[in-house]
């Protein structure tokens, strides 16, 4: 399973990349973490520019997953939370 990480920075070097996660975040992120989200889990990418910056709080009573939580919701990978350039973020 890709890391969140590893799906930023590519997104950053690969234009057609960062691309289909614009126009199709949820399949473009299930292709990369080889499984299925949950369909309850929302998905909304967001670009920042130079203009325009988005800071992505977190939900009330949540918490940083763990690896093992993480592929346990998502029956073997799954992405929760906000990334690290408020690229992406999800919610229930």
């Amino acid at each position: 399973m890709r890391s969140r990480q590893e799906i930023m920075s590519r997104a950053a070097e690969d234009k057609a990349f960062r691309e289909q996660l614009k126009s199709e975040p949820r399949q473009t992120l299930e292709r990369e973490l080889g499984g299925n989200l949950p369909d309850d889990i929302k998905i909304t990418v967001l670009e920042e520019t130079p203009k325009q910056v988005y800071l992505v709080l977190p939900a009330v009573g949540s918490k940083e997953l763990t690896t093992e939580e993480l592929a346990g919701v998502a029956g073997g990978g799954c992405w929760i939370g906000a990334s690290g350039g408020c690229y992406f973020v999800t919610t229930s």
